[in-house]
């Protein structure tokens, strides 16, 4: 069972999770209200916003640099050259033919296998052998296997 210091450092943590929304102003009201209440009554979570606050201020006032026009293809290259290729490579059959048409076409195989198997006598795709003669039954074999 969960001890009070326990649900406190909970309940906190609910509190503290939303401060990015809280920040951004994506909270609705009544959970807007809640987290306005609780930092009003919670020295705690008071010092933990003025922190969190504080760290986003300074970041916010980093200058900001524009990414070069390159970069994306410069990435890319990069990866191609760690991985071996392995991505942004060359595309290969699977990845050129949707995996439904696939699927569908080995759907097509197994059915047509499963049709010439169930067509033939002996239940096999192999073809018998006019050279080798049936097996022999004993007399009185067929009268007492059971007719389906």
């Amino acid at each position: 069972m969960a001890t009070a210091d326990e649900k406190d450092r909970r309940v906190h943590a609910w509190f503290e999770a939303r401060f990015s929304a809280l920040r951004d102003g994506e909270l609705d009201g009544e959970e807007h209200a809640a987290v306005k209440s609780h930092l009003d009554e919670c020295a705690a979570c008071q010092t933990a916003w003025d922190d969190f606050d504080g760290a986003l201020g300074a970041l916010s006032s980093l200058n900001r640099t524009a990414a070069p026009p390159d970069l994306g293809a410069t990435v890319e290259e990069r990866i191609r050259k760690r991985s071996g290729g392995r991505f942004f490579g060359r595309r290969g059959l699977g990845d050129r033919i949707p995996f439904g048409w696939l699927a569908a076409l080995a759907f097509l195989v197994l059915a047509v296998i499963y049709l010439l198997v169930r067509a033939s006598g002996s239940g096999t795709l192999r073809v018998p052998d006019p050279q080798v003669a049936p097996p022999h039954l004993a007399p009185g074999a067929k009268e007492a296997m059971p007719k389906p």
